[in-house]
């Protein structure tokens, strides 16, 4: 096959180069909508009616992108290339998710893929187009990571990088903290500084989280105003952040890479409004985040030296804890992470993180079913974990509600309040309104499972659409979504517990273009699209195949986890599940960089 493809290529080159570019800017410039044609009983005259409403560009824009492309043809094949099945496989999964999840985002199903026998047509072609695009830009970093490279200029110290990465990041995050003095606050902390001043606190939210936070306020309460505790805790979370963003670059100056990326990188956590705009929010995912970067920085050097010392070996199980209890889902984090480690790391050591793994287990489960019930602490609401379940449900009783029955019936009613209000209150990129109706003190809930899976065999694809719509914005670069807050009050339950705003309107009004910059300036926007942090993710697994560095996989578990996760979250597109994955992001490029051109120079 490889040598086929080489061989057809060679001879017909630039007239494949050309049909292929053309494939790709008619992809690029296909209308992801339903197209509507003219009411005549001529099949032709309504095909070319509806071809010519298909495709849509902006002045030279098609010119330049065919020109763009078939350079990039030119210079990928100046030399014969065999087939590149990993290149393959990850451009044919990219087209499928990024066709896919436009669907879902403009029509909620998949009426703009297969609505019609054109709509059919028109999807054919956009996939071979994308596949082709895809296809090509995936060549064409192969051929950058085969190019010969030069040697790094060791003079660098990377001390120096890191003590100027810390403050250049500090210095880029401390005008979003003093100008939006105390901070923003997320809906969710309201509710966990609530518990933490009542005193009833329940696992809902991660205690740990709601202690951290509630003390912190308790402090600046001591010492000045609740206000003041809120500005603390952020400061301390930003001053953590900052080192360790700029540990993750010295790492990467470790790795070989020029001081020259190692300053872009500084760049870009420092002056990027994404992060200076998550460092003002008072909320659990930052810090959860930034110990997920703490414990993939852990692991690179034990991956690097392919061993873990008896220190290490506390160090990565005191992380690993801090994971699991900074947010409820961080177990799924760090269980698979370590029997990942496990299988790759040689006997003695493979042993310690059997060790680790296990009393990180039994810790968590001491402290989740021991320590939170004798401190009082009620358990949590399994609503959560329920989103994606309870949204193909409501979807289904929307759609199919007279084939409910009656032992389904009783199931649901038992499950869930009102069950009859589901479709009408049923958002089908949003779980909240629906995860609300659960009853949280289920006597049965494998009746209610049961009749679940019976209503999924009789219409799957109801659960499968109910799925990508909730999922579509983390499988694909298709849409912004920054949920911190720069509102210029507070909510009145904040109000109430003695915090208050005390910026006036314009530093509120300049930070906020500032995040709309982020969102619509070109290249800059797709950073605040969670679905361009998972095809780095796949890019980089596709790539350490390829190259048969299949170890060096272990170091992007945590980010693998962690977008599974975020498939069973309750938002669509939610960045702030996926934070972990943007914290981690630079490093886990690197770090793929590394690898290939280990195997490459070799």
């Amino acid at each position: 096959m490889k040598i086929l493809f080489s061989n057809v290529f060679a001879r017909h080159r630039k007239i494949l180069m050309g049909l292929w570019a053309v494939l790709a800017v008619m992809a690029v410039n296909a209308n992801e909508m339903l197209v509507i044609g003219t009411e005549s009983d001529s099949i032709i005259l309504n095909f070319v009616s509806k071809l010519s409403m298909s495709f849509s560009t902006y002045n030279f824009v098609d010119l330049l992108s065919f020109a763009g492309v078939y350079c990039l043809l030119i210079y990928i094949y100046k030399k014969p290339r065999n087939f590149n099945c990993s290149g393959a496989a990850v451009s044919a999964i990219f087209a499928f998710l990024y066709i896919w999840s436009f669907s879902y985002k403009a029509a909620n199903d998949t009426s703009i893929l297969f609505g019609n026998p054109f709509q059919i047509f028109l999807t054919v072609i956009m996939f071979i187009g994308f596949f082709s695009l895809f296809y090509i830009l995936f060549e064409f970093l192969c051929v950058i990571l085969e190019k010969p490279g030069n040697e790094e200029n060791k003079e660098t110290s990377g001390k120096y990088i890191f003590f100027a990465g810390v403050c250049t990041i500090m210095l880029g995050w401390l005008p979003w903290l003093i100008m939006n003095y105390p901070g923003s606050v997320a809906g969710d902390t309201i509710g966990q500084l609530g518990q933490f001043f009542s005193g009833e606190v329940n696992a809902h939210h991660p205690p740990l989280s709601t202690f951290l936070m509630g003390s912190s306020v308790k402090l600046g309460e001591i010492l000045t105003d609740r206000n003041f505790g809120v500005f603390l805790y952020l400061l301390l979370q930003a001053t953590l952040g900052s080192i360790l963003f700029a540990y993750s670059i010295y790492k990467m100056h470790g790795f070989g890479i020029h001081k020259n990326y190692c300053i872009l990188a500084i760049i870009f956590f420092a002056f990027t409004p994404l992060f200076g705009l998550y460092s003002q929010w008072l909320q659990k995912d930052m810090l959860y985040s930034e110990f997920v970067l703490m414990y993939v920085l852990l692991m690179s050097k034990i991956l690097q030296e392919n061993k873990i010392d008896i220190k290490e070996v506390i160090i990565f199980y005191i992380v690993g804890m801090f994971v699991c209890l900074l947010r409820n889902n961080g177990i799924y984090i760090i269980v698979p992470t370590c029997i990942c480690l496990a299988i790759y790391l040689k006997r003695e050591h493979r042993v310690r993180i059997i060790v680790v793994t296990i009393a990180t287990i039994m810790l968590y489960l001491l402290i989740t079913t021991g320590l939170y019930p004798a401190l009082g602490i009620k358990n949590g609401s399994v609503r959560e974990a329920l989103s994606i379940p309870m949204q193909q449900t409501a979807r289904y009783l929307r759609d199919h509600g007279d084939e409910v029955t009656e032992e389904e019936r009783v199931a649901l009613e038992g499950f869930c309040y009102e069950f009859e209000i589901l479709p009408e209150i049923y958002e089908p990129t949003c779980a909240d309104p629906v995860k609300d109706r659960i009853n949280i003190e289920i006597d049965q809930p494998f009746v209610y499972f049961k009749a679940w899976i019976k209503m999924g065999i009789k219409h799957p694809g109801t659960y499968f659409d109910a799925f990508m719509n909730m999922n579509y914005g983390y499988l694909a670069p298709n849409e912004q979504n920054v949920e911190p807050d720069l509102s210029e009050s507070y909510d009145q339950q904040l109000t109430d517990m003695g915090f208050c705003r005390v910026q006036g309107d314009i530093p509120i009004q300049i930070f906020s273009k500032l995040v709309f910059i982020n969102v619509v300036f070109p290249f800059l926007r797709y950073l605040t699209m969670s679905g361009l942090y998972t095809w780095i993710v796949i890019i980089s697994c596709a790539l350490l195949i390829k190259y048969k560095r299949k170890a060096a996989i272990c170091l992007l578990v945590p980010e693998i986890m962690t977008i599974l996760v975020c498939l069973a979250s309750p938002l669509c597109n939610g960045l702030r599940y996926e934070l972990p994955v943007v914290f981690v992001t630079p490093l886990i490029i690197v770090w793929t960089w590394c690898q290939v051109r280990s195997t490459i120079d070799s």
